[in-house]
């Protein structure tokens, strides 16, 4: 019952910040200000500043307030006649924006009559200096409401023109944007061009209210197998929108077709992560799970989206990617000069930076790091098995072994099969020089591939656990047997072997 309660509250709880209300910042411009002609400048409006000249709180006259009483208030004008030709009042409110996350703007504008400034920029910028100031001069005289320049690193939201912002009304409008990088500022930058305006461009802005939209988009889960790496799925995440911080959870699904709804959850299963919030490995035919994805940062933490997948292996496609297929090799020369090293099937690849090799000799590691050769100096007659483990940068781990029989007399080595070996031999002693992989993980390897037979696998109290045929085969699929000790007898034409097994699956 404990049990039952501990899982119930965990989906409420999942279930709730799924939920969560989303805060935002917003300017009314409603403060009380000692001057309010020099509002910005003087800093009485939270979060805000001039970018040039003196921007003003006001109420009332020919305008009313979209809400409450007081508005925001700037000019434009256009001296074509005088060195500074651009003359304006630019208001800037200090706010921070993310790169990568998605943001939505809303405001409403409006100037009087027909004399909105030609172009009215809203512009991301970082760090802009709170310039501006009153003069008693004439508009075209003045110094500190020179229009200053736009910075390098900048990110324009929007570009209105005249003809777009409503005159004798108020107008709402709305801009959903995913900056490139992080700011810090916005900036409302009017500009007049129009050389015959005799009076002053007014723009009018009022209820700025500024919040993350959350629009992670969705992502899916796609898994495929490796045919090297029998009894495993590998999954990979696509769909992400970095730099967005997420959490990940991993449950199993109560019901492969009830959907990704909190419904169907069910417990908790640890995330065997192959490159970190991007790919991961389950178990082949393990059943379905549920991945839930969780917004931890910003406005927007609370935010979960889930996906469900399948790990049934019918129809499961081949892993397709930039990993490198390769092969173990041996050299033909006198068993005292041996070397092996791991070969690319494909001429054109070039191991990548960071890529290991370990080397395992009769199960005893022998080399370790980004060498792909091994040399085996002074070879002990007899049969040997020799593995090594490539782990290319984020790809999968992949172990691959071979048996040969050295015999310095012979002048040679070779892996088993080679002309070298005496084959009378190797048939009089197979069941003396066959070896398999002891403890084995998902998968048990046999030190020589059995061209016919049939491997059964028992338990201890001698029940059989599964059957397999073997036609070529190096290796059997135990992912789905339990941890455990087990009786694995090999049935081949003439002969017959019988070893013990333990099946640890672990890594």
């Amino acid at each position: 019952m404990k049990k039952a309660l501990s899982i119930a509250f965990f989906l409420m709880a999942f279930q709730m910040i799924s939920f969560a209300q989303l805060s935002q910042k917003c300017w009314d411009f409603e403060e009380s200000c000692s001057n309010p002609a020099d509002a910005f400048h003087s800093l009485c409006i939270s979060n805000a500043q001039s970018a040039s000249g003196t921007p003003d709180v006001a109420s009332g006259g020919d305008v009313s307030a979209q809400s409450g009483t007081k508005f925001a208030h700037m000019y434009a004008k256009y001296c074509g006649l005088n060195v500074n030709e651009f003359h304006t009042e630019g208001i800037i409110l200090n706010y921070q924006f993310v790169a990568g996350t998605s943001y939505t703007i809303t405001f409403y504008m409006r100037t009087v009559g027909t004399l909105a400034p030609s172009e009215t920029k809203i512009i991301l910028v970082n760090s802009m200096p709170n310039l501006g100031g009153i003069e008693n001069a004439g508009i075209c005289n003045r110094v500190l409401d020179v229009l200053p320049a736009i910075p390098a690193n900048n990110y324009v939201l929007n570009t209105y023109t005249e003809s777009e912002i409503m005159t004798n009304a108020w107008e709402k409008k709305t801009i959903t944007f995913t900056p490139t990088g992080n700011f810090n500022q916005i900036w409302f930058r009017p500009k007049e061009v129009d050389i015959l305006s005799e009076s002053n461009s007014d723009l009018y802005l009022d209820n700025i209210c500024i919040k993350e939209t959350c629009d992670f988009g969705q992502f899916n889960v796609a898994v495929c197998q490796y045919p090297e790496l029998p009894g495993t799925v590998y999954a990979t995440i696509n769909g992400l929108t970095p730099p967005a911080l997420f959490q990940w959870q991993l449950l199993k699904a109560l019901d492969c077709n009830n959907g990704a709804q909190a419904s169907n959850y069910g417990p908790a299963v640890p995330i065997n992560w192959l490159v970190p919030n991007s790919r991961f490995s389950l178990p082949l035919n393990s059943g379905c799970y549920i991945l839930a994805r969780t917004i931890t940062s910003g406005e927007c933490a609370g935010q979960t989206t889930a996906f469900l997948f399948n790990t049934k292996s019918a129809g499961l496609p081949a892993c397709i990617d930039p990993c490198n297929n390769w092969t173990l090799q041996m050299s033909n020369v006198p068993c005292d000069e041996l070397y092996f090293w791991a070969n690319p099937d494909s001429d054109q690849f070039a191991w990548p930076a960071g890529t290991t090799f370990t080397f395992t000799l009769d199960g005893v590691v022998r080399q370790s790091g980004n060498n792909s050769e091994f040399d085996y100096i002074h070879t002990k007659i007899g049969w040997h098995t020799i593995c090594v483990t490539v782990n290319q940068p984020n790809c999968p781990t992949i172990r691959k072994c071979k048996t040969f029989y050295a015999d310095c007399e012979l002048s040679g080595g070779g892996f088993a099969g080679d002309k070298l070996q005496d084959r009378a031999d190797n048939e009089q002693n197979a069941g003396k020089n066959f070896r398999i992989s002891n403890p084995s993980s998902g998968t048990i390897w046999f030190s020589e591939p059995v061209e016919s037979g049939t491997a059964y696998l028992y338990s201890m109290q001698g029940a059989l656990i599964k059957s397999y045929t073997l036609n070529g085969t190096d290796r059997l699929d135990v992912s789905e047997v339990a941890i455990g000790q087990y009786m694995l007898s090999i049935r081949r034409p003439g002969d017959s072997i019988s070893k013990l097994v333990l099946i640890t699956h672990s890594n």
